[in-house]
């Protein structure tokens, strides 16, 4: 009985180090110019929007929105998002 559990936890851990390992491989190949990185980040869910249509003061809302509603957290970590919102807020009207 005490040996499953072992094995359970030995399995749990070996699991999560190769969570964690992935997790550092895509972090670590983001790209470093912030408009690749958004484009990289954003279209791996859908497809660009028309930043036209949006203002600046608009930005962080839809990205924050992004991150805890749609699921983008799984894919853009809080540092990336940082970047893309910043980036955005560069280009975006006032």
């Amino acid at each position: 009985m005490v040996e499953g559990k072992w094995r359970v936890v030995a399995a749990l851990a070996a699991a999560l180090a190769v969570a964690g390992a992935v997790s550092l491989w895509w972090l670590g190949r983001a790209p470093k110019d912030p408009e690749k990185l958004f484009r990289k980040r954003c279209t791996s869910c859908h497809v660009l929007p028309n930043l036209s249509a949006f203002r600046r003061g608009d930005i962080r809302a839809i990205v924050t929105t992004m991150l805890v509603k749609n699921g983008a957290s799984a894919v853009i970590s809080p540092a990336e998002a940082e970047r893309i919102i910043a980036y955005l807020e560069e280009v975006t009207p006032p």
